[in-house]
């Protein structure tokens, strides 16, 4: 998806945090990806650990299509909740959901 306004606030405070994190003896890497697609996401995507899935819009349903195939592989999923609060209770377990803000 596109690097829109709240995308871009999470990969800030992912890098403050890493940040924090590293000056206390710790190593993290991450990566916010936009405009991938292909191979090259499913390059990205087979090397990370976890994955963050975020709206692209406020009042958007649970990224169902983007979350089903990275849990098919085995990934560990952090999404934003959605507006779908039965999408969210189905979710929950599989995923990780945390408050957009």
């Amino acid at each position: 998806g596109s690097m829109t306004e709240s995308r871009k606030r999470l990969c800030n405070m992912v890098d403050e945090e890493l940040d924090r994190l590293k000056q206390a003896g710790h190593t993290f890497s991450h990566q916010c990806v936009s405009g991938a697609f292909g191979e090259e996401l499913k390059c990205k995507v087979c090397k990370a650990k976890i994955i963050y899935s975020d709206h692209s819009r406020e009042g958007a349903s649970l990224e169902v299509h983007r979350i089903n195939p990275l849990l098919a592989q085995g990934k560990a999923v952090v999404s934003a909740k959605s507006a779908d609060k039965f999408l969210d209770a189905l979710y929950q377990g599989a995923i990780e959901l945390v408050d957009p803000k």
